[in-house]
Order: structure tokens, then sequence, then C-alpha cells
């Protein structure tokens, strides 16, 4: 193991000779030996590395070997790790040490260091979707591609498999493309953001894990219910405003109140309602409240006697348009009867058919 340089009288060597170091390797990790010695005994005696390859490695403290008396003209330095390995950086350290004795003489001895590929793993996965992952509030009729995923990883001719693994609405292809499968649908009001674990292996099965969040982007919704508060009947399939025969003008029928998705969650969305179908003009909207009409198609404003006729009008039938106040806004229409319950009329007139009595 030692390398003679009589014209110096100092020989140079280290052990172990076979330097292939894998790219993991800790820090401060003795790599070899190297041992010297010259007849100058019981002196100063140094080691100098020439080229540490840019610091990856340094000299630790000379000594003498316990087994060797201290008269000996022997004398060793451990060689030590200083900086971490990276095999897809660098593959191979060339350099020399230099050992002086205490005559000043010196011998030179080269190193070659072979650094080890070992899989390291994927350490990171990265979105390139955009800043943030999201997708909108909808049903999405086709696949739809939101996003890729990018797996960081120093051994760089990895194959990777990515997948999600907690979530079945968004889903990974082959190519590590985040999308939406057609038939899917995202309610805002209901879960405004979304985790996903994403997981990815690596050749080696190597596994990396690591959560994002997804955010569900609002979309104005139209209003989807119409309700008729207060003076409704149930029947179990359907729910309808009553009213009395003979109901006066001004009587109140009902209080109208609008259901939006878009207010579930504290919204404070606003509604425009008109009547677009008002049961024959029988029935007007004071604000929200649905009341009987002063005037309309059997009813003249020289009428004494103006109120609901059940032998006229047995139901009635009329439409809401409903506009929210969002952008856009959304407009939806509901139909909705008015049932009349009949009441027994006192008579009006009495006909004679003749003049006696």
């Amino acid at each position: 193991i030692t390398v003679t340089n009589k014209s110096s009288g100092i020989t140079i060597g280290y052990f172990p000779r076979k330097l292939d170091i894998p790219e993991n390797t800790p820090i401060e990790t003795t790599i070899t030996t190297i041992t010297a010695s010259s007849e100058a005994q019981n002196v100063a005696r140094t080691f100098k590395l020439i080229d540490g390859a840019n610091g990856t490695f340094k000299l630790g403290d000379v000594s003498i070997p316990p087994f060797v008396n201290i008269q000996s003209s022997m004398w060793t330095v451990p060689l030590v790790l200083a900086r971490p390995l990276d095999f897809e950086t660098r593959e191979e350290f060339v350099f020399k040490v230099k050992a002086i004795d205490a005559y000043q003489r010196e011998q030179f001895e080269e190193l070659m260091i072979r650094v080890t590929d070992v899989n390291e793993g994927p350490s990171d996965i990265l979105y390139s979707g955009g800043k943030d992952i999201s997708v909108h509030e909808k049903l999405y009729t086709n696949d739809e591609v939101i996003g890729r995923f990018r797996v960081v990883d120093d051994d760089i001719e990895d194959k990777h498999v990515l997948r999600i693994s907690n979530n079945n609405a968004i889903k990974l292809n082959r190519e590590g493309e985040l999308y939406v499968p057609a038939g899917t649908s995202f309610d805002f009001e209901r879960r405004s953001k979304i985790k996903i674990l994403v997981r990815v292996a690596d050749k080696e099965t190597a596994v990396f894990r690591k959560a994002f969040q997804v955010k569900v982007i609002d979309s104005n919704e139209a209003p989807t219910e119409l309700i008729l508060v207060n003076g409704t009947v149930s029947t179990g399939f359907l729910t309808f405003g009553l009213l009395f025969d003979n109901s006066p003008a001004e009587t109140s029928i009902s209080t109208v109140k609008v259901r939006d998705p878009d207010n579930a969650n504290w919204g404070n969305q606003t509604f425009a309602i008109e009547l677009v179908d008002d049961g024959h003009g029988l029935v007007k909207l004071d604000e929200l409240i649905l009341k009987v009409a002063k005037y309309n198609d059997v009813c003249t404003p020289t009428d004494d006697y103006c109120r609901i006729d059940y032998e006229s009008h047995k139901a009635l039938l009329i439409t809401f348009k409903v506009t929210d106040s969002s952008s856009p806004p959304m407009t939806a229409y509901f139909n909705r009867m008015i049932a009349i319950e009949d009441i027994n009329d006192p008579p009006r007139r009495i006909h004679l058919d003749g003049t006696i009595l």
C-alpha cells in the first residue's frame, strides 16, 4: 500500500485503496487513512492537501499509530468528507496529498475517488398550472385539464408515478396532468376549498407526499326556489297559497321568500321580484307581500263589491320573475298556484217571475 521514492527518503500511501464512495455518505466520514514514513524520527511531520476538490475533502489531525514506537518514523492522517457528494453533479475526484518530514522533504500521492449513485427519491412536487390550483363552481361536461405537477428529484433520469390518494373529484393522468373528469361538479357554498394529497414514487419505490389546496371559484347561480310563507297549504306533493272566497281588495295572501345557493353561507344577495302573470289581475305584489288587487278584470273602480269570487275563479295560476343582484345577474321564473276556498254566499237579490204575490 505504499509508494517509495528513494531519492526523497519518504514513502506515502493510503488504505483502503478502493475509494468508491456512495453519494449519500455523511459529512465528517473518514474516507481513507493516509500514511507516510521517513528516517526523521520524533520530530514534527505534516501532510498537505494539494487540491481538495474545492473543499469537498479535508485532512484530519496528524497522529502516530498507537501500535508504533514513539521513535518511529511513521505518521498518519485521515482524509475526511467536508461537503456533501452528488453523483449527478460530479462522479469523480482526482487530487494529491503531500507528506512533509522534519527535513522538509516532500512526497506526493494521487488519490482518485469515485462517487457511486444512490437512489435519493423525490424531494418535492411543484404545481405548474399557475399560482393556485382552482376549479370553477359548475358542472364539468368534459374532462378538463387544470394544471400539471412537476417532480423534483436529484436523480434526473428517474421515472415517477403520481397519484392523488384522498380525492375522487380531481384526478391525475399518466403525464402528471391534473384534470377534472366529466360529470364532476363543485359547489362553492358547500365547500370553497378542497385538500388533495399527491403521492409520487420513483422506480425504486421511494415515496414523497405533499398536500395541496384547491380553491373553488364562486359563480353566480340563479335563484332556485320561491316560497309563499304563511297562508299556504301543503298536500304532500304541492304547496300552494290559500285565499278565501269573498276576500276583499288589499287582503294579504302570503309573504314571498326567495332561496338562492349564493346566500347559503351568509350571502347578501338581494332580489328584484315581479309578477309577470298576475292571475287575471286579481293579485298584486306589494314589496314582498302578495295581496288581492283592487282593480281586475271583474272589478272596476266604480264597483262597491270588489272581492275574490270562487264562482269566477276556483284557483289562480301566477308567475314570478326573480332576478338576483350579483354580476352577471341571474333570472329564474316560478309558477305558483293560489287556491280559492269556497264560502257560502248570501242571496244578493230577489227575482220575481210575476207581479202578483
